[in-house]
């Protein structure tokens, strides 16, 4: 099986249809999305416009365009970019690449210390950043503590 191919079984696969119908010269949606996911998802394959034009029977053009179809899509289609994320994955351990998981990174961690004391009044408990002083929410005595 070669790469193409690898690709292809995924992509019709997931939206059951036959792999042989992406030679069909149809424009009804249910054929030429899948095609356009499968230009799409070739890009794991390291190839060219021209190679796949080649193998697909098809001019560079139309495999440009198909892939320009697919980016437009994701942009607009909340519910599509979903499915070809999710097909993405599928085609990456198809063909034994690393699947990434990215994760949300909100900035640099700070260690942030809190001091937590009772005030001698009200017997509150008191949270500060500060070692030295403080005051108390309930009563609004001002502290000095003990280090």
């Amino acid at each position: 099986m070669n790469k193409y191919q690898a690709v292809e079984n995924v992509v019709y696969k997931y939206y059951k249809k036959s792999v042989n119908n992406i030679r069909v010269k149809c424009r009804r949606t249910e054929y030429k999305i899948p095609r356009f996911v499968t230009w799409y998802m070739n890009r794991y394959t390291q190839t060219n416009n021209s190679e796949q034009g080649r193998h697909y029977v098809k001019h560079p053009s139309t495999i440009l365009n198909g892939i320009k179809k697919v980016y437009h899509w994701c942009d607009t289609d909340k519910d599509f970019k979903r499915e070809i994320d999710f097909i993405d994955d599928l085609v990456r351990d198809e063909l034994g690449l690393e699947v990434k998981i990215l994760k949300a990174h909100f900035g640099t961690k700070k260690e942030v210390i809190i001091s937590i004391y009772v005030c001698p009044k009200c017997f509150d408990f008191i949270y500060t950043k500060n070692k030295e002083k403080g005051y108390c929410t309930n009563c609004g005595a001002n502290l000095k503590f003990e280090v």
